[in-house]
């Protein structure tokens, strides 16, 4: 009855992609929860200067640190970070950062008003904004707003006053990434922003899902088995090391558990996998590791951790005993399916985050965005294969790769990253991706790809082309 209830909670929360941007509805889970900043963060944070700021939708009045994480650049950039830069230390094949360990939790550079709810990026967020978008966030964002923000404070929400879940939530790093990101895509959906704006927008909704995927569990049971496993894997790699070792090494771990034992899985075992399932998620193996998940959390449900798999069950001698760890078991099993539920409906939403991105960068080819930037085009001819790969659309996703490469100067880093591409998907798909697939729209995508470099090679080899 529970599950029902959380399930029918969560589908009046969060809708599907389109419906969430007609109705305003904001993405929370039922039950998610957010660590609290360690001290060593907050003495981060107030090192940064702060910007003072007017909501353009309400008038609140805001004060932001002020940290920019936009990926302004394509990563082959040589322009210098800004001075106050959350720098990451990886990102995913598709740019998604992670920070540093000891860390703020990486933020995205976009404002919400505690007020109203309107979202905008840190530099353009005072911009005045159009009378009929003001009226779109209050008749659609607004009203929920102010409820998700209650719901997320829990019971202590009943304790406080308005004005001090106001100045709670007044500091942005209270507000989760993953509601803020989505705020400021489904913002710039019903304003009909440019196509590369709305790229980037849900680009950075998909990396904050992402990240909530491979982040370290709260609940006490997960999180301490998840710490032991990787610390075990850490005696041999360190945080930085490629995903592609760490997925190995998480497989071999999960083969040595399961040639070890005959019976059901035990707490290593279900901590192995869920760390592998955040593994293959930021690999871009979304089917997998959402597998991985359901399999996790149905054992979870229905077998993990009942009396006559708990070893501590035959110590129990006294009905008090066998009481007081039943309830123990209870608990744990809760926590469990939280932890997994949270998860998955991540690896859920970031399919459609990512969707959104892939019709965003089709949008801006058709829009002429990318006519007479050719490097640009060919990067985000890159990060359209990406995603699509990341999407399980393989075949198409190698078209694409394939056209960056004909394209690309050989030898630069983003013909490298798309031979690499081209050698994951021959590993997931094999002969599938060989299919006849650039059909549509993409064909089109294709001959503007090709103009767009024709255009510049043209203008190269003209009487005074190129004069600065």
């Amino acid at each position: 009855m529970g599950k029902i209830c959380c399930a029918v909670l969560f589908l009046f929360l969060v809708h599907t992609a389109a419906p969430a941007i007609e109705a305003g509805a904001l993405p929370l889970i039922p039950g998610e929860r957010y660590n609290e900043p360690r001290q060593r963060g907050l003495d981060e944070v107030m090192e940064i200067p702060a910007i003072d700021l007017a909501c353009p939708a309400c008038g609140h009045a805001l004060s932001v640190p002020a940290v920019d994480t936009l990926m302004r650049k394509p990563p082959y950039s040589d322009e210098p970070a800004p001075k106050w830069r959350m720098h990451a230390l990886y990102r995913d094949s598709d740019l998604c950062p992670y920070p540093m360990p000891g860390k703020v939790a990486y933020q995205a550079d976009i404002v919400v008003c505690p007020i109203c709810g309107f979202a905008e990026r840190l530099h353009s967020f005072a911009n005045p904004v159009p009378r009929e978008a003001v009226a779109w966030v209050n008749r659609n964002v607004t009203p929920e707003f102010q409820a998700t923000l209650r719901h997320l404070l829990g019971q202590r929400a009943a304790e406080m006053t308005d004005a001090e879940i106001l100045a709670f939530f007044s500091a942005q790093d209270a507000i989760p990434d993953t509601l803020r990101t989505e705020l400021y895509r489904a913002y710039l959906a019903a304003t009909h922003a440019p196509g590369l704006d709305r790229a980037r927008a849900a680009l950075q909704a998909a990396w904050a899902t992402r990240r909530v995927v491979a982040s370290r569990p709260d609940g006490a049971f997960l999180r301490k088995h998840t710490a032991a496993v990787t610390a075990e894997i850490g005696k041999k790699l360190r945080p930085e090391s490629p995903v592609s070792d760490w997925l190995d090494a998480l497989r071999g771990k999960l083969r040595r558990l399961r040639s070890a034992r005959d019976h059901l899985p035990d707490a290593a075992d279900i901590a192995t996998r869920t760390l592998l399932a955040g593994y293959l998620d930021r690999q871009g193996f979304l089917d997998e590791a959402e597998t991985i998940l359901q399999e996790v959390y149905q054992e979870a449900s229905e077998r993990f951790l009942r009396p006559e798999q708990d070893p501590l069950w035959t110590q129990t001698s006294t009905r008090a005993g066998q009481a007081h760890r039943l309830n123990e078991l209870e608990a744990i099993r809760r926590d469990l399916e939280q932890e997994l539920f949270v998860r998955l409906e991540m690896i859920r939403r970031e399919r459609e985050q990512l969707a959104a991105a892939a019709l965003a960068v089709r949008d801006a080819f058709l829009e002429g965005a990318l006519d007479g930037k050719p490097d640009d085009a060919l990067f985000w001819t890159y990060m359209r294969g990406e995603i699509l790969r990341r999407q399980g659309d393989l075949p198409l996703a190698n078209e694409w790769f394939k056209h960056l490469l004909a394209n690309a100067s050989p030898g630069s880093v983003i013909a490298a990253a798309a031979t690499r591409q081209l050698e994951l998907l021959d590993l997931e798909a094999g002969d599938r991706v060989n299919l006849l697939s650039a059909l549509g729209w993409d064909g089109d995508l294709f001959e503007r790809l090709r103009a767009i470099l024709a255009r510049e090679t043209r203008e190269a080899s003209a009487p005074g082309g190129n004069v600065q």
